[in-house]
């Protein structure tokens, strides 16, 4: 046990150390905590708003081309209103690290209010604008509660397909809202679109991304693309992914092919392969791409057909906007932009096509949708294999 004097001495010994540590010289000023807690708020609140108006810019550009592309979708669409409602725990989930107390702090709570709305979506048209809280939805209070909310257009969705079975016509929404401090009595009649949701990841990637009913746009690929008809085109891509089906077709060649068990260790012997001398290679003997990571590339592109998928989501994504009404015309000038951020995508064993590939594509499928429109003909990817209704009706999955 240490008895006083030793205390003595090692509070000393400490106290020594301490003085030996170097401190800063100038008289800067030192900030109130109160100060800095209010302002933290502010800068909190700003953020949020920032997140979401990044998601209202997604959202408005992904609408049209989620209506375009619905009847390409086949058993993959749904009704919808073009509304985002959430409440406290739906902006902790749209903005990364922070917490409710936080979120809470900048004005929103448990209470369900509408976060977004996609320009001309039915609910934009019909005037609802963010902001808004719910009342009143079908024959149900909202009584601020978002399962009771969540509960009533459940029930709604389920009386509009019973409708369509019977061959009715489905009923439309009778809905309240209190917008800024006015009552707004509405009907809505909601649009059949691609059943896709769409994500704003908060990276700095210059990229976008496909599962098998979602999208993922970074935030990266917002601030490299300033203008949003650049956007709506890699969004396009991305929903090519979708109606093409092309993730349970990846999961289903890996199950066939049985890549799911042995693709794992040819992926770790890859990796240690360009560890060990992929680096040496590609610097010394020019080599375009690492030994190992070229390897697995051919088998992705080989066994799951990885680059062919990329190919037809170029393909589906020019009918997607021009179903739209977008200007494809300088489509390819998007593709070279990537490149200028991704050298490599310009040459060696890739995932994707080389963009040199991809630019010459997108200019021949331009030419074959031109020659459509010029005939009248509807427009539909050549080899299109599921049918194409010619009224829109949701079917059921």
């Amino acid at each position: 046990m240490l008895n006083a004097s030793k205390i003595i001495c090692l509070t000393l010994a400490f106290s020594a150390l301490l003085g030996a540590c170097a401190s800063t010289s100038t008289q800067y000023p030192i900030i109130e905590t109160t100060e800095i807690e209010a302002d933290t708020v502010a800068i909190q609140s700003s953020v949020i708003d920032a997140v979401l108006e990044r998601k209202a810019r997604v959202d408005d550009i992904a609408w049209p081309l989620l209506v375009s592309s619905a009847d390409l979708c086949h058993n993959r669409r749904r009704d919808a209103f073009g509304l985002t409602i959430g409440n406290d725990r739906t902006i902790r989930s749209l903005v990364d690290g922070f917490n409710l107390k936080q979120v809470n702090a900048a004005g929103y709570d448990d209470r369900p209010v509408v976060l977004g709305v996609s320009a001309g979506s039915p609910a934009f048209q019909a005037g609802l604008r963010p902001g808004a809280v719910p009342i009143r939805v079908g024959g149900t209070d909202v009584q601020g509660q978002l399962d009771v909310l969540t509960d009533a257009l459940g029930t709604y969705a389920k009386s509009r397909s019973a409708a369509k079975r019977a061959g009715e016509d489905p009923p439309a929404l009778p809905v309240v809202f209190d917008q800024a401090g006015e009552r707004l009595d509405l009907v809505l009649e909601p649009q059949t679109i691609c059943n896709v949701q769409v994500q704003v990841l908060e990276t700095s990637v210059v990229n976008a991304s496909a599962g098998e009913d979602r999208i993922r746009i970074n935030r990266g690929l917002l601030t490299y693309f300033p203008d949003d008809a650049d956007i709506a085109l890699v969004v396009a891509h991305e929903i090519g992914h979708v109606a093409g089906r092309h993730v349970p077709k990846l999961e289903r060649n890996a199950t066939v092919s049985g890549l799911y068990l042995w693709g794992v260790p040819i992926a770790i012997g890859a990796g240690l392969l360009d560890l060990t001398i992929g680096g040496v290679l590609e610097r010394f003997a020019g080599v375009e791409t690492p030994p190992g990571a070229a390897a697995l590339t051919r088998v992705q592109n080989g066994v799951l057909g990885i680059r062919n998928f990329e190919r037809e989501a170029d393909y589906l994504s020019m009918y997607i906007a021009a179903r739209a009404g977008l200007d494809i015309s300088q489509v390819e000038r998007v593709f070279e932009s990537f490149s200028k951020v991704s050298p490599k995508s310009t040459y060696g064993t890739r995932s994707h096509p080389v963009t040199a590939e991809r630019m010459l594509a997108l200019a021949a499928t331009r030419a074959e949708i031109e020659a459509k429109q010029a005939a009248g003909e509807l427009l539909v990817p050549n080899g299109w294999p599921w049918p194409i209704p010619g009224a829109l009706e949701t079917v059921e999955d």
